[in-house]
């Protein structure tokens, strides 16, 4: 029977799971009761213009900022903070060209992050505050001649400004300065009046550089209007359009003018940044602009007039979190969240409408949404461990919130917070009360009615390993199964599980000496000597070998394991049924390959290879045989344990999987069917100890987003503190 529901990872430390996955730097760091002292100094890099006048601000990712001014003398600052997770900020209030900073770099890239968990008594940390760019030069109208109004505006083109460029004109002169410029690319806009043309200019700027831009502005013409909105809202963006293409834009309360060369243009009127949202139009008054009207202009004829009413729609906006595992939540950032609107209405259909990134506060802002129905997904992160979710907070589409806007909504509807579903899965067991019938649930498990007949078992001894080994991958290639007999009998529940799955072939794997004559011969008296037939040979190798010619008409790739022990072997099967490679058995002590094992790797046309272990499993010699006979080296999946070599071969071959298997490394029977139907179903297959859950193996399982763990064997194998989630140490 199943269990009850498992968050397995509930009970995996918070501590432990740090340190596995390293992603305290994701803002997963363990929480305690106490107070840090943070100090440090704040040096200019420069002392030209430096007045000493900066903030320090700490802002914890579950709201409160702490904040303190800094010597002006010394540049020394010290803060007490409770402990937790915070962003640390540099605010220069002086009227100096310094730049503030977000973040803890030593490259003068003001824009970094700086995240601390501070969880202990004291903390220093010093940081340079950075001189910004400078630009000066001249506007002027065409010939030098000095405009009326004369304006400058630099815009930084990213999504991500700290620092505003601080912009001074002189109006008598046209001269200007920019400065308190952060590095990137700039577009520096060049403006005079409503009769002349704009001038922009593009430029990649640094800290500290210098620039001098001058701008010669042409005759123009223009286009104004009024924008009337609803009191408390605005600035409202006005977008100019030129042959479908938007070449200008401005934002205003009421009036507004853009000053244009001689053509025909389009004016759109979109929703604001800030209060009441207000609906989209074009002008005049209709909702596309395929339906706006044109807006023709020449020198001395400009268009006044292009109004705009404009009306006020509803909003969706939210706060996004993921849970720690200690119970509290952090703000969830850096990730898309995306709008689906059901269209039509009633039809059941979902089409993607928009999408927004989740900054660092932690919120989704769509600021305009015609009526309709709406859901919201938010994408997940395998290494935060957390699944796509959708409003409020589950996994499944079906399960999801539907929002309904109605025309008569404004503003931003309330309670539109979304929680992410943390990765889980639920426990089961295929057991029996042996090791036998622990196979026959296996195939069970993997062969309904209608799957039967199946095309080919494979029967091996359940006393020893070797023989199975080759044949799990075998049933897997061949849509088939593995049971396990004793050597001098078949058991009940075997032979029942056999008539129930009425194979069309039946293989013994290995020689009288692992499964006895008298084994083949109740075979054949009950199922036939057409279906029933041995593959064996004068040893392990000699039979896998066998085996995998009988079941491998090719193969490009091919997995290489020692025969002398079963634990790498065992987590092989399943991977190696994922790319349609068989695992070919080798004395891991030898000096080099053996001749029938490179003849098996040519017969097969394999030309990649994987060894499975450290060079103490399959020796070095093996490695430059097997290069000398595929021509190109294999890779070695390993580690420093049985179970870490089992968990390297599982993160080679599986990203996703619905179902994990987990096995005890210390033992062999459980795991050999299980692998068999491990591989028929796709999933990876790990090695833990028999009374407790190795962290990174828990990690993982999640890693891969498993829905399902299914433990091999009774409590005796892999005991309740495995199925609970207990780790190991």
């Amino acid at each position: 029977m199943r269990s009850s529901f498992v968050r397995v990872i509930a009970a995996l430390s918070l501590t432990a799971l740090l340190t596995a996955s390293a992603v305290a730097t994701d803002g997963m760091s363990a929480r305690a009761a106490g107070t840090a002292t943070v100090q440090g100094v704040l040096t200019p890099s420069t002392m030209d213009g430096w007045d000493g006048l900066a903030t320090v601000e700490l802002r914890s990712t579950t709201g409160p900022k702490y904040s303190t001014t800094i010597d002006p003398a010394t540049g020394a600052y010290t803060i007490d903070v409770p402990y937790g997770n915070y962003y640390f900020f540099i605010d220069y209030t002086g009227t100096g060209n310094f730049l503030d900073r977000f973040g803890s770099s030593d490259d003068a890239d003001s824009t970094s992050q700086g995240f601390y968990g501070l969880s202990a008594a004291s903390y220093a940390l010093s940081f340079t505050v950075y001189q910004g760019a400078v630009v000066t030069g001249t506007v002027s109208g065409s010939g030098g001649v000095i405009l009326d109004a004369p304006e400058v505006r630099a815009f930084k083109q990213t999504s991500y400004v700290l620092n505003t460029p601080r912009v001074s004109v002189d109006a008598s002169t046209g001269e200007y300065r920019i400065d308190r410029i952060e590095k990137g690319v700039y577009r520096i806009e060049f403006r005079g009046g409503s009769s002349w043309f704009p001038k922009n200019e593009s430029r990649s700027l640094l800290q500290a550089s210098s620039s001098e831009i001058n701008a010669a502005l042409e005759p123009g013409t223009s286009i104004s209007g009024t924008v009337t909105m609803p009191a408390g809202s605005g600035p409202v963006p006005v977008r100019l359009y030129r042959d479908g293409a938007q070449v200008d834009w401005t934002q205003t309360y009421g009036d507004y003018s853009f000053a244009v060369p001689p053509g025909t243009y389009t004016v759109g009127f979109g929703y604001n940044s800030a209060g009441a949202r207000l609906r989209d139009e074009w002008w005049h008054g209709v909702r596309t602009e395929a339906e706006a009207t044109p807006i023709v202009v020449s020198v001395g004829h400009p268009a006044t007039g292009i109004n705009a009413t404009m009306d006020v729609v509803a909003g969706l906006r939210g706060y996004v979190w993921f849970e720690y595992f200690d119970g509290g939540q952090q703000w969830y950032m850096d990730h898309w969240a995306t709008l689906l609107k059901e269209s039509p209405v009633g039809s059941g259909e979902w089409v993607e409408v928009g999408s927004d990134f989740i900054g660092y506060t932690g919120t989704y802002d769509f600021p305009s949404v015609e009526p309709g129905k709406y859901k919201i997904r938010v994408e997940g992160d395998a290494n935060l461990l957390i699944r796509s979710t959708y409003w409020p907070s589950t996994e499944y589409f079906a399960q999801s919130g539907t929002i309904t806007v109605r025309e008569e909504d404004a503003g931003y509807l309330p309670n539109k917070d979304v929680t992410m579903v943390s990765r889980s899965a639920y426990v089961d067991r295929i057991q029996g009360p042996d090791r036998y019938s622990t196979a026959v649930e296996t195939t069970k498990f993997g062969f309904d009615a209608e799957d039967t007949p199946v095309d080919v078992v494979y029967i091996a001894s359940g006393a020893n390993y070797p023989d199975a080994l080759a044949a799990g991958p075998a049933a897997i290639h061949n849509n088939g199964a593995l049971l396990m007999v004793k050597p001098d009998s078949v058991p009940a529940p075997v032979m029942a599980e056999l008539r129930r799955l009425d194979p069309q072939r039946i293989v013994i794997a290995g020689s009288t000496a692992a499964v006895s004559a008298s084994v083949e011969a109740t075979l054949v008296a009950e199922f036939g000597r057409d279906v029933v037939e041995r593959i064996g040979g004068a040893n392990r190798y000699e039979t896998a070998r066998r085996i995998i010619a009988d079941a491998f008409d090719s193969a490009d790739v091919a997995f290489i394991a020692t025969g002398n022990n079963f634990p790498d072997a065992l987590a092989a099967g399943p991977a190696a049924a994922t790319v349609g490679a068989p695992v070919i058995l080798v004395n891991g002590f030898a000096g080099g390959i053996d001749a029938p094992t490179a003849q098996l790797l040519r017969d097969l046309g394999v030309t990649q290879t994987y060894i499975l272990g450290s060079t103490a499993a399959v020796g070095a010699g093996i490695e430059q045989g097997i290069y000398d006979v595929v021509g190109s080296y294999p890779v070695r999946l390993q580690g420093p344990s049985r179970y870490d070599t089992a968990l390297a071969i599982v993160q080679e071959f599986f990203d996703d999987s619905y179902y994990s298997f987990l096995a005890t490394g210390t033992n062999f029977p459980d795991a050999l069917g299980g692998g068999a139907l491990a591989g028929r179903l796709g999933a990876p297959l790990y090695l833990t100890p028999p009374h407790c859950l190795l962290t990174p193996v828990l990690i993982d399982i999640l890693y891969v987003d498993t829905r399902e763990v299914l433990l091999l064997g009774s409590s005796a194998a892999l005991s309740d503190a495995v199925a609970s989630g207990t780790p190991c140490g």
